[in-house]
């Protein structure tokens, strides 16, 4: 019996790691630019490009740049410095993110 729970527990494993992670898409991309002008909305669209994986980084790291202005005009300074932060992780010469981090 325990192998039989055990079995169907990898099963169900399995199939979570199986499922792909929701890709950004051409909206996402659209939304996540004007997130300087509506960041309380556009923050998330910038989090699925951010965090997909299949993205190049050089949208990785314009995703994080938006999402970062975004959190500055919110006064959230201490995401901003770090989508800053981490953009000069992903692009240690973009002289932009390096600036305002």
């Amino acid at each position: 019996m325990a192998a039989h729970r055990s079995g169907g527990l990898l099963l169900s494993v399995g199939l979570l790691l199986a499922v792909p992670a929701l890709a950004a898409t051409p909206a996402d991309r659209a939304a996540c630019a004007a997130s300087a002008d509506k960041p309380e909305v556009e923050a998330a669209a910038c989090s699925r490009i951010i965090d997909d994986a299949s993205e190049q980084v050089a949208e990785r790291v314009e995703a994080l740049k938006s999402r970062a202005r975004g959190s500055f005009n919110r006064k959230d300074y201490d995401r901003a410095i770090a989508d800053y932060g981490e953009a000069v992780k992903l692009s240690p010469k973009d002289a932009f993110a390096f600036a305002h981090r």
